[in-house]
């Protein structure tokens, strides 16, 4: 398991700044060589270009593309669209980079305060 906060300040939409996390978090799991990854989140935006077999066109298409080509380096690669109420550690962990330094990891830990709303969404994943 492994965690990253990070500061973000150059996107000027929800949308891209979800498009970057994302793309962020895959290439974390890459580094941290995961060959299975979930990514799970509450854009349905989002998770529809992620899903989609074409090219996006959108102004932050060039980030969907840059992921879908870093999927195809994972064994098994899947997205799935989840309700916010079940995405609360992306949101606990957005509120932190705000307070904290440019970017934090936590490596076989959980971030500090977070324990609760960690157990919260693992409990919110469908079976």
């Amino acid at each position: 398991m492994a965690s990253l906060s990070r500061v973000n300040l150059l996107t000027s939409t929800v949308i891209e700044v979800e498009t970057l996390e994302a793309c962020w978090a895959v290439k974390f799991a890459l580094e941290l060589g995961f060959d299975n990854i979930f990514l799970k989140g509450d854009s349905k935006v989002l998770i529809k270009l992620l899903n989609s077999s074409n090219r996006s066109l959108a102004p932050f298409g060039h980030i969907i593309n840059d992921i879908l080509f870093l999927a195809l380096r994972f064994s098994c690669f899947s997205v799935a669209h989840v309700c916010r109420q079940c995405n609360k550690i992306s949101y606990s962990l957005a509120r932190r980079a705000i307070f904290s330094s440019p970017l934090s990891v936590w490596m076989e830990d959980v971030p500090p305060n977070h324990s609760s709303v960690i157990q919260a969404d693992l409990n919110s994943l469908p079976l």
